[in-house]
């Protein structure tokens, strides 16, 4: 999709984790798609110094990667400048929430203790990653077992009906 000026909203990135900047362009996305129909959003990311381009530029890019019928997006490098990607939305993404929770849910294909699963997904925070388990416990989705002296959750078997 060719970028036409003018017709953006224009996200900054610099100075944030990239747990941070995923969050707050989360936020600001589906914000603003709500709000009103826009062209574009302009996320600028920064290049980073590493001559591979920064963190946030490529967890963003990879993330817009995952949801090619939410969103298509142009990089920067094809306009000339590599510290900004310009994403043209579709629909609304799913919140941090219902990622952490499908997540989640894929990890525990094989029995995973709760201390495995909070290790695994620490970089959304103890507290949220133990109440997702619960929610996911309580929706059914995972089931308890034990696995030898150790409480394991999986996937939940899922019967026809």
């Amino acid at each position: 999709m060719p970028f036409t000026p003018g017709d953006e909203d224009t996200l900054d990135l610099h100075g944030l984790r990239v747990k941070e900047a995923l969050e707050l362009f989360l936020r600001t996305y589906n914000s603003r798609i709500q709000d009103q129909p826009f062209g574009s959003l302009v996320v600028v990311h920064g290049y980073g110094s590493s001559g591979e381009g920064g963190k946030i530029r490529r967890r963003l890019r990879s993330f817009l990667d995952q949801y090619p019928l939410y969103l298509t997006y142009q990089r920067g490098e094809e306009l000339g400048n590599p510290g900004i990607t310009i994403v043209f939305p579709h629909q609304l993404l799913p919140t941090s929430e219902t990622l952490l929770e499908e997540e989640v849910f894929a990890f525990c294909t094989k029995p995973r203790t709760r201390e495995k699963i909070a290790g695994k997904f620490r970089k959304y925070g103890q507290p949220q990653v133990l109440e997702t388990i619960r929610k996911l416990e309580r929706q059914g989705l995972l089931e308890v077992i034990s696995c030898g002296s150790h409480r394991c959750y999986r996937q939940a078997v899922q019967t026809a009906g």
